[in-house]
């Protein structure tokens, strides 16, 4: 889980777009039912603590969830092709103990006894060395169909992706494999990019955000994009583990973000 001192750290929610070819990782307006997912619910941003298992299992229904896998594979870390590659889904189920399904690549995937929650965590698992990371989200799953089904796209994070943004920055910096990377997305109250946070994690190697649609080291808060990349921070296999942040300028709050080892967390944080 991710805690947080005030409200929200969330999944990206965008429309689709104009080209068919890239799909938002949750696409409201093509038929999907998923609100945003919460990856915040108190703390302080001090981190350090594992993170616990079912945290987001326990505020309704059980659910069956089914979607697609999708490759975020631009600086932008939003939108992508599907995924061809077979794919492991680990998330939580409602009686706190994992569920588990599988993408082959085309068909979606579908798992039953999934928790309902505005905050049940999701890692997808690629192959080993191959081009896309472990990717770790947030979905709510507290909006049904009226069969009990939730569909929700979910990503996988490129690998050459996070290794390029690592490798032009200022003092390059290598990905360390047992280590987490964290995208952020820092919104404001009403879900636009926030320009003028600076964000800070004491357990990162490197802060770098979103620059002139690259990134960059030197910059000392996020531009008109939002977007914060937090580098190289440490974390253990799923369930994971938290990582603590802290905002301040434009937004000023502390949060606790869920990691994984060797993985990418992808999310959002607002007032």
């Amino acid at each position: 889980m991710i805690r947080r001192s005030v409200p929200a750290l969330a999944l990206v929610l965008v429309s689709c777009g104009d080209d068919p070819e890239r799909i938002p990782s949750t696409c409201v307006d093509c038929g999907y039912i998923t609100g945003s997912g919460t990856v915040a619910t108190g703390g302080s941003g001090g981190g350090g603590g594992e993170a616990a298992s079912g945290s987001g299992a326990t505020d309704g229904e059980a659910v069956t969830l089914t979607g697609q896998v999708l490759l975020l594979d631009d600086v932008d870390f939003d939108s992508g092709p599907l995924f061809p590659d077979p794919t492991a889904i680990r998330v939580e189920g409602q009686s706190g103990a994992s569920v588990v399904g599988s993408w082959d690549g085309v068909e979606p995937f579908s798992i039953d006894d999934v928790a309902g929650g505005p905050e049940v965590w999701l890692l997808s698992t690629p192959p080993m060395n191959g081009f896309a990371l472990p990717t770790l989200v947030p979905l709510d799953t507290t909006m049904p169909n009226m069969a009990g089904v939730v569909t929700a796209n979910v990503p996988v994070v490129s690998q050459d992706v996070i290794d390029t943004v690592l490798s032009l920055l200022s003092v390059p910096v290598f990905r360390n494999e047992e280590a987490a990377q964290i995208v952020l997305l820092i919104e404001d109250s009403d879900g636009a990019p926030l320009a003028g946070v600076t964000v800070t994690a004491r357990a990162a190697e490197v802060v770098a955000y979103g620059a002139s649609g690259s990134f960059s080291d030197i910059a000392t808060e996020t531009d008109s994009s939002g977007l914060v990349l937090v580098a190289n921070v440490p974390a253990t296999t799923w369930p994971g583990s938290l990582v603590g942040v802290t905002l301040s300028g434009t937004l000023d709050r502390g949060a606790d973000v869920r990691v994984v080892s060797g993985g990418v967390t992808r999310g959002e944080i607002g007032p």
